[in-house]
């Protein structure tokens, strides 16, 4: 028979899953609990996100950051948002940032949330591993290149025109708008920087040009900045859109100088939001350390001199407004590598990192601190939810097949430590599908894993304990 057409005799069955006895279709907690954020997996690319357990950090960062305007001056320009326990990482401070990115930053740039006072996108940046980005340069290099390749510049270059169009055409705006309700907002700056859609809506882009040109933000930025990109094709026989994210990474490719690209950042940057009504932005630095630790002292003094300079003292237009607001995620430890630094050049005094009661911060200084017992609930009800394979409301089936003595016990053991308990449950969760007399995951059973696994307890813990002490020597040498 031809092999083309060719049928197996038997035809393998479909797989039922062997965690529908616990009214579920997997195992809703992730092996190994770090953040991928490229991951299609929602178990750890922060799609499962229990936003009650972080309210507090919440509440602190809207009142001293996210709801402040940009106006008051007295505000905080710097912040951190400190871990101070040393039971290890994993305390959920990347999903809180990137949830908080999401939702309340770059869904409205904080219109709602500040009353009106304020448009602020935000931003997230890692720094390389193995000190790549240990120079001041070098993490400006990475900001720019995540303004540059994310939405960030495209929404301010849809703001810019059609900020200039509202202008010039008040009577056809309302139409244009109402047509661009039926595109997906990803397709607006496709649709701006297309010169055939200004002929499609009786607009004239050479005029658009010209009042673009006359912005006095734009106006203001550096003479190459300007001659380079605003002004350059307003001329032409056939105008064309000047101001688009290629033009600016083409320029941004002719600035060798280490000098160029740190004021490009804090000058020519910041004019060119202002032009599209952005009156400041949110930027998250995760795991700072990764800096620190590759830098000598020297280079750490020359680090934080340059945070002063183009935060607070200098002539740069950042300096003089306060555009950009930077949170830094610190560690446990982490202070300790830059204290002198900062004490040496004055930071301390206008941006204090010590705190006498590690239960109290100042304004700037957001604690997170390990989950209580009630939050740990309500983590693990919320990764159990996305998994169940049918719903119930009762308050003791959003724990199953745990239950409220089984969940204190993993919360105790993994010290409210976020990754651990999902850790922990991943691995209980297995040991129960495997013991067939187990219905349910009560305080014996997670009792008797932790006793059966204890050598690998002890031997996490013994790791945990050595990159401490490793880490303290490290500080001290």
């Amino acid at each position: 028979m031809n092999k083309y057409i060719n049928k197996p005799k038997k035809v393998t069955p479909e797989r039922v899953s062997e965690y529908i006895k616990f009214n579920l279709t997997e195992n809703p907690f992730p092996a190994a609990p770090f953040m991928a954020l490229q991951s299609p997996d929602k178990r750890v690319n922060g799609t499962i996100y229990e936003k009650s357990i972080r309210k507090e950090e919440y509440e602190q960062l809207k009142e001293n950051f996210l709801s402040k305007p940009q106006s008051d001056f007295s505000r905080s320009r710097l912040g951190f948002l400190m871990d101070t326990s040393y039971v290890g990482r994993g305390n959920g401070k990347t999903a809180f940032l990137m949830h908080l990115l999401k939702t309340n930053i770059n869904n409205d740039y904080c219109h709602d949330i500040s009353n009106e006072e304020n448009k602020c996108f935000g931003l997230y940046i890692q720094p390389e591993t193995g000190g790549k980005t240990k120079s001041f340069e070098k993490l400006i290099e990475k900001l720019i290149l995540e303004i540059i390749n994310k939405n960030t510049l495209k929404d301010c270059i849809v703001s810019i025109y059609l900020t200039a169009i509202m202008e010039l055409y008040p009577s056809l705006f309302d139409e244009i708008i109402k047509k661009m309700d039926d595109i997906d907002e990803s397709e607006y700056y496709d649709q701006i920087t297309n010169s055939k859609w200004y002929d499609d809506n009786q607009l004239e882009l050479s005029k658009i040009e010209d009042l673009i040109c006359t912005n006095n933000y734009l106006k203001n930025t550096s003479n190459d900045f300007y001659n380079a990109i605003i002004a350059s094709r307003k001329n032409l026989l056939f105008p064309e859109v000047s101001l688009t994210v290629d033009a600016v990474k083409e320029y941004y490719a002719t600035m060798l100088k280490k000098n160029d690209k740190i004021d490009f950042f804090f000058n020519d940057l910041v004019l060119l939001f202002e032009a599209a009504n952005f009156n400041g932005a949110y930027i998250f630095i995760d795991d700072f350390e990764r800096i620190p630790d590759f830098q000598s002292e020297r280079d750490r003094r020359d680090f934080v001199n340059s945070i002063r300079t183009y935060l607070f003292d200098g002539s740069s237009e950042n300096a003089k407004k306060g555009f950009y607001n930077f949170l830094l995620v610190l560690h446990a430890g982490v202070p300790r590598l830059i204290e002198k630094a900062w004490g040496d050049s004055g930071m301390e005094q206008r941006c204090s990192l010590a705190t006498s009661d590690k239960s109290q911060s100042e304004g700037h200084q957001i604690i997170f601190k390990p989950l209580d017992v009630t939050s740990t609930e309500k983590l693990i009800a919320a990764y159990l939810k996305e998994y169940k394979k049918e719903l119930n409301s009762s308050s003791e089936d959003i724990l199953f097949p745990f239950n409220k003595e089984s969940v204190n016990k993993i919360h105790a053991v993994s010290d409210g430590n976020v990754s651990k308990i999902l850790k922990n449950c991943h691995h209980i969760l297995e040991a129960a599908i495997k013991s067939e007399d187990t219905a349910i995951i009560d305080k014996n059973f997670v009792d008797l894993y932790f006793q059966k696994n204890s050598i690998i307890n002890v031997k996490d813990d013994n790791f945990l304990n050595n990159a401490q002490i490793n880490l303290m020597d490290d500080i001290n040498e």
